[in-house]
């Protein structure tokens, strides 16, 4: 053997040897580092997607919470114009009951003013009638002819008037 075959035996076995090693080197401590490397790498991977899974699913809920709180305000809006409307139709209903009673109070005040006042003027028309009539009695006729006379316009009251009260008042003297 020469030395030159040996050499090149010796190149061809070292270099073996030195890629064994390397393949040991490797496969003992590179590979399970590279290994741990990926798997953090998946477990970062993973947990970055779990939190964005967990993001999307965190909008998508505050999306439909939100749609759920338009809806809701939506909802409000609309019955509180609706309870607005119809509290002011209950004023202006109440508004006008109130001033059809009042209308009808003073009506009733300006009748009974009315009935009040004709009864004055009735009264006074009586009394002065009466006067006169005592007047004109004490000179042309004499007292019976003047009770009979005062007798007879008291009937003829009592037939007109609506009111007792000016009649009794005549027949007790006044």
């Amino acid at each position: 053997m020469n030395y030159a075959t040996l050499a090149v035996g010796s190149i061809v076995v070292s270099s073996i040897i030195f890629a064994v090693g390397l393949l040991a080197i490797y496969s003992n401590w590179l590979a399970p580092l590279v290994k741990r490397n990926q798997q953090e790498r998946n477990e970062l991977l993973a947990a970055a997607m779990r939190r964005r899974d967990a993001a999307v699913i965190a909008r998508d809920q505050a999306r439909r919470e939100l749609n759920e709180l338009d809806t809701i305000l939506t909802q409000s809006r609309h019955w509180a114009e609706h309870e607005a409307q119809h509290e002011h139709k209950r004023i202006i209903a109440e508004a006008h009951r109130d001033a059809d009673r009042l209308i009808r109070h003073a009506d009733e005040e300006a009748v009974r003013a009315r009935h009040a006042a004709t009864l004055g003027i009735r009264e006074r028309l009586i009394t002065q009638s009466l006067s006169r009539a005592r007047e004109r009695a004490q000179r042309e006729v004499g007292h019976e002819q003047e009770t009979r006379l005062i007798a007879q316009l008291l009937d003829s009251l009592a037939h007109q008037a609506p009111s007792h009260a000016p009649h009794q008042e005549l027949q007790h003297g006044r």
